[in-house]
């Protein structure tokens, strides 16, 4: 093996990039600038592993995330699926329907946890992307960062070990990139769908939870059912010992 193949890449960490989009555009959250510019939109709620639309669907519509998880799978011409994308509050769904040349949802998005959306319609959407500064700078900015996140996950895929790519998935369920909680619960998911979500098989995803939990990283609450995720989870998703002085989630990118 040549030196060039056995030398690390330099990964980002995808928690940080994507969840900072609207504060690099903007003091206001999405819904208030959605808010502000007139548009209400429709509020909508479902349950966990319930699907908001279907690849192949006619794609009319933006969905913005108020709280809960999405995840965003694709279906290959062979019967393959693939979980591209988590996506979490302030995060925007089907937003590709925004370009002339797509008519169709090149996606299937489907709730991880329990979830509120706002939709708003694909013509309203252009109304203020053309007309608010202000959104426009915060739709480009989760454009770009949600693209950074995606190669980064695909590099993740190709050269990281399925122990990396459970911590970090987790770490972003958690929502670690949205607050600097020393400790957050979140829905208890099977260890099929993390599977499925990591891109390995059940088996590992037990063998690693378990070790997690061994190791303090993660716990499950006996009153709420809920998984407990302790920041130290990071110190797995970057490869580096666990201590108290280790960085905080917005300074995953520097040590990536």
């Amino acid at each position: 093996m040549s030196e060039a193949s056995n030398r690390s890449l330099p990964l980002r960490s995808g928690l940080q990039d994507q969840s900072r989009s609207c504060e690099l555009a903007s003091d206001l959250e999405p819904t208030e600038l959605l808010s502000r510019s007139g548009l209400a939109g429709s509020t909508m709620e479902f349950g966990p592993r319930k699907t908001i639309y279907h690849q192949g669907d006619r794609a009319d519509s933006v969905y913005l995330i108020h709280s809960g998880t999405v995840k965003l799978t694709v279906v290959s011409d062979e019967g393959k699926e693939a979980t591209v994308a988590l996506l979490g509050r302030g995060d925007l769904l089907g937003e590709a329907c925004i370009s002339g040349n797509v008519s169709e949802r090149m996606s299937t998005a489907q709730t991880v946890t329990k979830c509120r959306l706002q939709r708003v319609s694909r013509s309203s959407m252009e109304q203020v992307i053309h007309n608010d500064r202000q959104f426009l700078d915060y739709f480009l900015s989760f454009v770009v960062s949600r693209n950074l996140k995606m190669q980064d996950d695909l590099l993740a895929q190709l050269f990281t070990s399925s122990e990396k790519r459970l911590a970090r998935t987790l770490l972003m369920l958690a929502g670690f990139s949205r607050d600097h909680a020393d400790q957050a619960h979140v829905q208890r998911l099977s260890h099929e769908e993390l599977a499925e979500i990591v891109g390995t098989t059940r088996s590992r995803i037990t063998f690693f939870m378990n070790r997690f939990r061994k190791q303090g990283h993660l716990d499950y609450s006996g009153i709420t059912g809920e998984l407990v995720i302790n920041h130290s989870l990071i110190s797995i998703a970057l490869g580096v010992p666990a201590c108290e002085r280790c960085p905080r989630i917005d300074k995953l990118t520097e040590l990536a």
